[in-house]
């Protein structure tokens, strides 16, 4: 009798015939749902999909399998009344890839195959309890819409295996939280997901905010998944030190890589080669890695030298440490928990009438002396406002800005069509959000979210040689689809996407920081004296972490 540890859990392993065979029953016991570990195995192996799999396995290493009897229970599996024992498959189909046995250590076995197809099962059980569990503690309404986006996030990420990144990313939240962090509300795509924000790893629901899971994973896509995260600076090794603690299956590497360009990141020799210290990256895996590791000051780091062609840094997680957020961090531990930038309201009007006085002085995002009279000028309203300035106010877009305080203050021209219109409201009838060009041939002309995305994705990237072959391609298909619009409006909503496209930006990354903007002016203007304290000191961040413990 051998035994393995997985996720802190005692696994038993058995020999039988030469072949090992792993407990499902300590897999089933290791799982926090409450449910015996019978009653775990027993609903897995009632569906069409686990009988499927493991009638395939007998029929290819069992020359005795019983297919009839296999197939009578195939046609049954997955009914309301289906129920099946271990024992009677076991019985009925004469199957050897599942053992029963009895004694001190008894219980279901497997064979390995099957055990590890058990197991990711059981991963994705637990990210739905996870993901329920967080829904609650959030008082979401479980509507019709709610429930149907979670199911489609779900199986998305059943199917592509990506359970135990999501996984992983909750356990590093729940450490956030528990050291009561000041951390960005998201980052990038990751906010389109109301996985994401049932998990607490974003703070935007986004259905409230027409973001788009798609572009976060588009299941037509073979990309990853990427889920960035803020945190104050000096923070990234506490977090990492606690996770080590807490769930010690995993191993941790920080990532040196060989530079292409001159930077201002630390630097790792080895073996006569410089290289830098990725500033966020960190890989956090289950196995353990030999090759390419080395310890540099008691920090184990894996070695990269072609950053496109390595698995492992494929997978890897980014921690940023943001002083801004260092800054806010300490803000609230001065002025207490209550007002920590996760309990303040986002709708205070004399914050955005301090921002639109153009009173901007260390306002994350929004500081820059052009940025003075641009809030002055548009005068933002609510936090809507200040994520369109956000997303225009970089190369490419600012000179979109005069025609969005021209717009906004003294109305624009509608199309006919009442949709489009409502798609671009909240920019003033600009095209500015990626978002909106998916909600656009999603609404308007029919296109799944995952084919708009890619479209954005193959005219966003093209060079310019290409572009002109691609717009047609897409302008000949996107205006058989719109055919029932007017000609006008047909004429300008392709021109808006001709001229503007390249310049979207992404509405989940502008928002959420805009919302870090939004904290630092709601402190400045209620809690002035600490704010203004807090930002006229310079801190060591080398020794943060020290001063705080």
């Amino acid at each position: 009798m051998a035994k393995i540890t997985v996720e802190k859990a005692e696994i038993s392993i058995i020999t039988v015939a030469e072949r090992d065979y792993i407990s499902l029953t300590d897999m089933a016991n290791a799982r926090e749902s409450g449910s015996r570990a019978a009653d775990i195995i027993k609903n897995w192996l009632r569906t069409r999909y686990t009988l499927e799999f493991l009638g395939t396995w007998e029929l290819i290493h069992n020359p005795d399998f019983k297919v009839v009897e296999f197939n009578h229970f195939k046609m049954q599996a997955g009914l309301p009344g289906f129920v099946m024992s271990v024992s009677e498959w076991i019985d009925k189909t004469n199957a050897i890839g599942i053992i029963v046995k009895k004694g001190k250590y008894g219980g279901t076995y497997a064979h390995k195959d099957i055990a590890f197809e058990f197991m990711s099962i059981q991963k994705i059980e637990i990210l739905k309890s996870l993901v329920y569990n967080g829904a609650k503690k959030k008082k979401l309404e479980i509507t019709d819409l709610v429930l149907d986006r979670i199911s489609l996030e779900l199986s998305i990420i059943e199917n592509k295996g990506f359970a135990d990144y999501f996984i992983l990313y909750s356990r590093i939240i729940e450490i956030c939280n528990e050291l009561n962090l000041v951390r960005s509300p998201g980052r990038g795509s990751a906010a389109g997901s109301l996985i994401n924000y049932c998990l607490d790893i974003t703070k935007l629901n986004p259905l409230n905010h027409s973001l788009i899971f798609e572009r976060f994973i588009n299941y037509k896509r073979t990309k990853s998944p990427d889920i960035d995260i803020d945190i104050p600076k000096g923070y990234q090794n506490k977090v990492i030190n606690i996770l080590k603690q807490k769930y010690q299956e995993y191993n941790t590497y920080f990532i040196a890589f060989t530079p292409q360009r001159e930077s201002d990141y630390e630097d790792i020799f080895y073996n006569n080669i410089s290289y830098k210290k990725h500033p966020c990256g960190i890989v956090i895996i289950n196995e353990t890695l030999t090759d390419s590791v080395i310890n540099y000051k008691n920090q184990e780091y894996y070695l990269v030298s072609d950053i496109s062609k390595d698995r492992v840094y494929s997978n890897k997680i980014d921690i940023l440490e943001l002083g801004y957020l260092n800054r806010l961090q300490l803000i609230v531990e001065q002025i207490g928990k209550e007002y920590h930038p996760f309990n303040i309201p986002t709708n205070d009007k004399s914050v955005f009438a301090l921002l639109s006085r153009g009173e901007n002085e260390n306002i994350f995002q929004f500081n820059t002396p052009p940025m003075c009279r641009i809030l002055s000028d548009f005068k933002p309203e609510n936090i809507n406002d200040l994520s369109v300035l956000n997303a225009t106010y970089r190369p490419g877009l600012l000179e979109l800005i005069p025609k969005l305080i021209e717009s906004k203050n003294y109305n624009y021209e509608r199309f006919r069509n009442p949709l489009i219109n409502k798609l671009l409201e909240e920019t003033y009838g600009i095209l500015v959000y990626q978002e909106t060009f998916l909600e656009l041939l999603n609404q308007i002309a029919g296109f799944s979210y995952e084919v708009a995305d890619i479209w954005r994705v193959k005219l966003f990237k093209s060079k310019s040689n290409d572009t002109t072959n691609l717009l047609s391609d897409f302008f000949e298909i996107f205006t058989k689809k719109i055919n029932y619009l007017c000609k006008k409006d047909v004429i300008r909503l392709l021109d808006m996407i001709e001229n503007n496209l390249n310049r979207t930006f992404l509405k989940s990354h502008s928002l959420s920081y805009s919302l870090i903007g939004y904290w630092g002016a709601f402190y400045k203007i209620h809690f002035n004296s600490v704010f203004e304290k807090i930002f006229s000191q310079d801190i060591n961040y080398e020794t943060f972490e020290f001063y705080k413990s």
